[in-house]
């Protein structure tokens, strides 16, 4: 619990505990701390002819189909089975009946039947029950509910105007609240007390005005007469359309509509009624035989009536299945209707009330408010971080027995610091604060000016609440604990002593804290647009893959969402701005720290020493006026700045500071020495580790002192402890005391300098005494890696508070809730869920799931191994593969088909003409995230392997793809921006109402909702925002909880690829189809078609570079290079650049799934095939690897004992070289022996083969005929030909295929 939370529960335990005759200094004390707690905060060649094949399939198709002996193997359609009855129902629905229009057949001929009583009542059944028949049941039942309801709330409102006077303001949510039995009590409440009039009133006027027997009648008759009305109406309209031998007859039609809704009306609306009178004596089932008994008799009757005749048995028997049949169709209806509301209506399920989230935000706001407050003294002397404390004090003297008397007295203490320094002043006594009448006003308050403050704040919140006096009296009664029947208020607050006052005014505090709070959020949309979204298309059942954010389910979360979003991009913005301001400032005008550049050795160390002197110069009072360190100093006194806003803790402000970080080989020295201690003590690591108490400092003495850990990590804590290096623990006064609070040093160093974590950045920057050796004097380094911290640490205050409080209070309210409801069910369930949920974010976004020994592989050896493991796939996929191809069209397939072309290809322009464009687009930040939080959600490793993949990334060419996307697409976002702008304002298109909602609503998704003024920071986090997404940057959010958790974060690498890129285009054409905008779906079309086939020709032909010769592909090319030129002069269409008469599905597909992040996981499969791809989705990488080993070991033991020694090391590379990634699985054909490679070619050729001879059985020669012309032309020594595939071989294949069939 953070402090200021503990110490508001601390003190409304005082006040509920406090004794009605407390002294006045007491009260004082009390009225004072309350006074200061309850301030407010501001808060995807043909070689014969394919016909001749497809008649001769034919005809021997059609002769095994015909064979009786066969028909075992190929099945058959089933026969005219069901009875006439049924099919007579068929055809006389409106289902039916659509069916003969369209077809000008029935589906039945059933011209010779004649059905008796029965077979007529069951056809009627039948009719009623088709899918169509439902549907259009179910929306005329809409059409005459909403009447219905319409009529009922109106009823309902003006009663209620009625009953609470003239002026009265009724909002429509309470009349629904009414309407509900439901939550017929939540409006008693709100109308009790928030209203004002008391519960006795409230319950008399709801009682009155709430919905009847008669209400209910009217609304089930409404229903039921649109619903019979319309359906005989078309039914009759539909008969005479589909008879050739009818006219159509409007009258008829008009009259069979009406008798329709009279009978549907009177049934329907009679069950409520009826129901109403049995209601207290009959069992429910009881009660329904008895209302469809009624219904019978109603519809039996009135039907002949109406036209003209007396009713006679058959009539009501016909009646009786009728309303069997319309039963059964309500109860389908009903079925389908409620299983889509609960669908929709999940997410309020689990929804918190208003005054469950105004009871949440008052926590909150009262904890976060006490890193914002100010007090002055009567001499304008300004504290903050007051906190109210006790402190003991031990005293001792002599008694007349010679023994000493000890006793402990107790005082209460007030801590705070200087306003302007920021420096921890000496604690004083309460006595001594109030004295000195610090105050946030500044004033100075008598007993009777504080009784007279006190009295008057009562009544001020009873009035601002709405308070009636029987209430008031009500909650004075409880505090003085006898019932007040009456009195004026003003007297009863007189009678009451301090005390008693002091605990009335902190429980109507609080009351008011929630009353405000529940208008504010209900006028935000607590209960409406703030509960969670969660669409049709997320219900795929698997918990697992669902996107963290999907998760959460109650509007806590919604907010929590909220933040977490902000905190990212405030993060990575102000990162961005700050280096960008290092940038300027020259601090990298030699070079980075560590640049690639083909520079000598020379010039490296003289950049670095010029980088050591500018971090001495900083630190120097002898250069403050040096022209480049003024220029440092104000980036660093702005930083300064704007983490005193942030409410950061920095210390006190020093002239000439310099940041302490430690060297990167150092730290990751700590890191392997601490995980060992970890490992075997992790009660040392906890967020609560006390290191003050003996036995952690005995612990931690001993670790030390018997040399468990390395040499650099003994001596740093020696140098820290300063304590001679020579001397041994027992020779050291206190030894275990000062390597403890060493100890906690390093490991506070370590978590945030080498595992990121988002805290004790001040505790950091206090921590000067570490030793001169082990810190970073490369000023390049040094403020790089500052700036990071600072940037992260600024954004989790800001968003979460300096303590976590956010994240603390989110996670209490949800398990409180939880334990509110009932054990076990579904609202407990998914409440339970939540906390989990919210709890494993907090640790992934402050990135202390990395020191979680619940979520980490216990030994550190392990977690090494598995950070190299995943380190080398990347290296190996990535950087030597051909994901680099594939990246390159990321743009197209996100980027453009989002903001357009148009601001893509603006961006673009000014990226390259512009360097001060340049520098705006690179104050977004998105050029700082790594590649490997893209694919890992992490940094990596600082090993052999970490550095490979680097390099390797590198070299590919893919970490510099993926920095150009980001940009560009911060660019675009940014040109998007002031395109939207204008047309939101209402100008150009914006005229248009569709259009100017359309870019409102895209301002908005980028949190932009000021239209009329959009600041830098803004335009800078939107930036960030659309280049993260759009780019499948990582975004915790929108990625399942295991994709960050690291036990599991190697068995799920390189799926996140795919994964987002079909999340992101199926959200994006979904809202923005939505909001009528087709032209993303057709920039998706153009990119995925016209990529696909550039990503597709590439791969090809860097593989065939790479083999040294042509590479078999299954694919046809579609793109017509050739016609390039003429397109682009308006010689020749846009069309003639791609050959579409050709295309299949199949294609289009393949094609989207090359581009983009679908393309960067085919190429990472090398998928040959489905089944490879398939794989692939279900199985990770590291396991594909270990199969690969497993198989190259056992290929090789077999080569061995066939070809010798040495020609099964000549067979290997073919094994081995698949693991090593696509260039060296190329690179190695150009070494694979003749017989090799002879037998792999005649193994393909068979799989093709196959593959031919089922597409000609399907009747599919376009891809039949790509097969042979692809294979002939990339192994013309060994073709296929017409023997191959021949009318014998097709029949073969059949007769192969219809064995295992009939054999399974």
């Amino acid at each position: 619990m953070p402090e200021s939370t503990r110490i508001y529960s601390s003190f409304s335990d005082t006040i509920e505990g406090l004794d009605d005759n407390a002294s006045e200094s007491t009260i004082a004390k009390l009225q004072t701390t309350g006074d200061y707690l309850n301030e407010k905060s501001n808060f995807d060649n043909n070689l014969f002819d394919i016909e001749s094949y497809s008649k001769a399939l034919l005809d021997q198709n059609n002769s095994y189909r015909t064979s009786k002996e066969d028909e075992n193997l190929y099945g058959f359609i089933p026969g005219d089975w069901l009875p006439d009855w049924v099919k007579a129902g068929y055809n006389q629905s409106i289902q039916g009946l659509s069916e003969r229009i369209l077809t000008g057949n029935e589906k039945f001929d059933l011209k010779n039947y004649n059905p008796n009583l029965l077979e007529d009542i069951g056809s009627t059944l039948v009719s009623f029950l088709q899918p169509a028949d439902i549907g259009l049941m179910i929306a005329t039942g809409g059409v005459g509910g909403l009447a219905a309801k319409s009529a009922t709330k109106s009823a309902v409102k003006k009663a209620l105007q009625s009953n609470l006077g003239k002026g009265a303001r009724v909002s429509d949510d309470l009349v629904k609240q009414i309407i509900s039995k439901e939550t017929r009590e939540q409006a008693k409440t709100r109308l009790g007390v928030y209203g004002g009039i008391g519960f006795k009133k409230a319950d008399e006027i709801i009682e009155k005005v709430a919905p009847r027997v008669v209400h209910q009648a009217i609304q089930a008759g409404a229903i039921g007469g649109a619903n019979l009305g319309f359906y005989s109406g078309l039914q009759s309209s539909l008969g005479q359309i589909a008879d050739p031998n009818q006219e159509f007859d409007l009258l008829m039609n008009i009259k069979n509509a009406s008798k329709g809704a009279v009978l549907g009306a009177v049934t329907a609306g009679s069950a409520p009624v009826v129901r109403s009178v049995l209601k207290p004596n009959l069992s429910k089932a009881t009660q329904e035989i008895a209302v469809k008994a009624v219904e019978t008799a109603e519809f039996g009757t009135i039907s002949p009536l109406l036209e003209g005749e007396l009713p006679t048995p058959e009539d009501y028997a016909h009646a009786a299945g009728v309303i069997g049949a319309l039963g059964a169709q309500r109860y389908a209806t009903s079925k389908i209707t409620k299983g889509y509301k609960k669908i929709r209506d999940a997410k309020k399920e689990v929804a918190l009330s208003a005054e469950e989230g105004a009871k949440i935000f008052g926590e909150l706001e009262t904890s976060i408010a006490k890193s914002k407050e100010v007090y002055t003294d009567i001499n304008g002397v300004k504290v903050k971080d007051v906190v109210f404390d006790k402190q003991k004090t031990t005293t001792q003297k002599t008694n007349i027995q010679g023994g000493i008397e000890r006793k402990v007295l107790e005082q209460d203490i007030v801590k705070f610091k200087d306003f302007k320094t920021n420096e921890q002043l000496k604690p004083i006594t309460f006595a001594e604060f109030q004295s000195r009448g610090f105050t946030r006003s500044g004033g100075k308050y008598t007993p009777e000016a504080l009784q007279k403050k006190r009295i008057n704040a009562i009544f001020s919140i009873q009035k601002e609440i709405n308070l009636d006096n029987r209430t008031f009296r009500d909650r004075a009664g409880k505090i003085i604990g006898s019932e007040i029947k009456s009195g004026n208020p003003n007297k009863v607050v007189q009678s009451m002593t301090p005390a008693q006052q002091l605990k009335l005014l902190d429980g109507m505090r609080k009351e008011a804290i929630v009353v405000n709070l529940t208008k504010t959020l209900k006028a935000n949309g607590w209960e409406t647009t703030m509960i969670p979204n969660k669409t049709l298309s997320d219900y795929h059942g698997i918990k697992l893959l669902d996107r963290s954010g999907k998760r959460l389910q109650t509007q806590v979360s919604t907010e929590l969402k909220k933040r977490i979003d902000n905190f990212d991009k405030r993060y990575f913005t102000l990162m961005g701005d700050l280096n960008q301001r290092f940038t300027d400032a020259g601090l990298f005008s030699n070079g980075m720290a560590k640049f690639k550049e083909a520079v000598s050795t020379k010039q490296k160390d003289k950049a670095s020493q010029n980088a050591i002197k500018l971090g001495e110069k900083l630190q120097d009072p002898k250069f403050a006026k040096d022209p480049e360190v003024v220029k440092f100093r104000e980036i660093l006194d702005d930083m300064w700045n704007v983490a005193q806003k942030a409410g950061v803790n920095l210390g006190k402000r020093e002239e000439f500071y310099f940041p302490t970080i430690v060297k990167q080989d150092i730290l990751k020295i700590f890191a392997s020495d601490l995980g060992k201690i970890r490992e075997k003590n992790p009660q040392l690591f906890t967020e609560n580790a006390n290191y003050n108490k003996p036995e952690f400092q005995k612990l931690i003495g001993e670790i030390v002192s018997k040399g468990k850990i390395s040499k650099e990590t003994r001596d740093a804590l020696y140098d820290l402890a300063g304590i001679d290096k020579k001397l041994a623990r027992e020779q050291v006064t206190d030894f275990d005391i000062k390597i403890s609070s060493a100890f906690k040093t390093i490991n506070t160093t370590t978590n945030t300098q080498f595992y990121n974590i988002a805290k004790n950045l001040e505790i950091a920057r206090k921590a000067k005494e570490l030793p001169k050796n082990i810190l970073e004097r490369d000023a390049r380094i040094v403020l790089s890696k500052y700036a990071h911290q600072f940037a992260r640490r600024v954004a989790d205050v800001e968003n979460f508070g300096r303590y976590g409080e956010f994240w603390k209070a989110s996670l209490d309210v949800i398990n409180k809730s939880a334990s509110n409801e009932r054990t076990g069910s579904k609202r407990q369930k998914v409440l339970r869920d939540e906390y989990d949920v919210i709890d494993k974010l907090y640790k992934i976004s402050t990135n202390k799931i990395e020191l979680d020994s619940s979520y980490n592989w216990k030994s550190p050896q392990a977690r090494k191994v598995w950070s190299d493991v995943v380190d080398f796939q990347i290296g190996t996929k990535i950087g030597l593969g051909f994901a680099t191809i594939p990246n390159i069209t990321q743009i197209s397939i996100s980027t453009a088909v989002k903001a357009g072309y148009y601001p893509v290809i603006k961006g673009i322009y000014k990226l390259a003409t512009s360097k001060e464009y340049r520098d705006q687009v690179a104050k977004s930040g998105i050029s700082n995230i790594s590649i490997y939080q893209s694919l890992a959600g992490l940094n990596p490793n600082d090993s052999f392997m970490g550095r490979f993949a680097e390099g390797a990334t590198w070299l590919s060419g893919f970490k510099k793809i993926n920095q150009i996307n980001s940009l560009i697409s911060a660019a675009s976002a940014r040109e998007f921006i002031n395109m939207l702008q204008p047309i939101a304002q209402g100008k150009g298109t914006g005229k248009f109402k569709l259009r100017q909602e359309w870019a409102k609503k895209n301002l908005a998704d980028l949190d932009i909702t000021n239209i009329n003024k959009i600041t830098e920071r803004q335009k800078a986090e939107a930036m960030y925002k659309f280049a993260r997404d759009t780019q499948l940057q990582r975004n915790i959010l929108e990625e399942p909880l295991v994709f960050n958790d690291p036990r599991f974060r190697p068995l799920f690498l390189f799926k996140k690829f795919g994964y987002k890129q079909f999340n992101w285009i199926r959200d994006q054409l979904g809202t923005e189809l939505k909001r009528g905008n087709v032209f993303p779906m057709l920039r998706l079309a153009s990119a995925g078609l016209l990529g696909g086939e550039f990503v597709s020709l590439a791969r090809d032909k860097l593989a065939s570079f790479y083999a040294g010769e042509e590479v078999y592909n299954e694919n046809e090319k579609f793109l017509n290079y050739g016609n390039l030129k003429d397109v682009a002069f308006g010689s020749k269409k846009i069309d003639s650049l791609v050959n579409t008469d050709r295309m299949t599905w199949g294609d289009v597909l393949d094609r989207f799934a090359a581009v983009g992040g679908m393309g960067i996981a085919m190429d990472i499969v090398a998928a040959e095939n489905t089944i490879r791809a398939i794989e692939f989705a279900g199985k990770p990488a590291v396991v594909q690897d270990f199969d690969k080993i497993w198989d190259a070991m056992t290929r090789t033991w077999v080569n061995l004992e066939e070809y010798g020694g040495l020609g099964a090391l000549q067979r290997m590379p073919k094994y081995i070289a698949p693991i090593l990634g696509t260039v060296p699985r190329r690179l190695a054909q150009r070494i694979e022996p003749a017989g090799q490679k002879e037998s792999y070619v005649k193994y393909r050729k068979g799989l093709t083969r196959s593959k031919i001879l089922d597409f000609l059985i399907e009747g599919d020669s376009i891809r039949a005929t790509r097969l042979i012309k692809n294979w002939n032309r990339s192994f013309p020594q060994n073709p296929i030909l017409y023997d191959d595939i021949g009318v014998s071989e097709i029949t073969d294949r059949l007769l192969k295929k219809a064995k295992k069939k009939a054999n399974p």
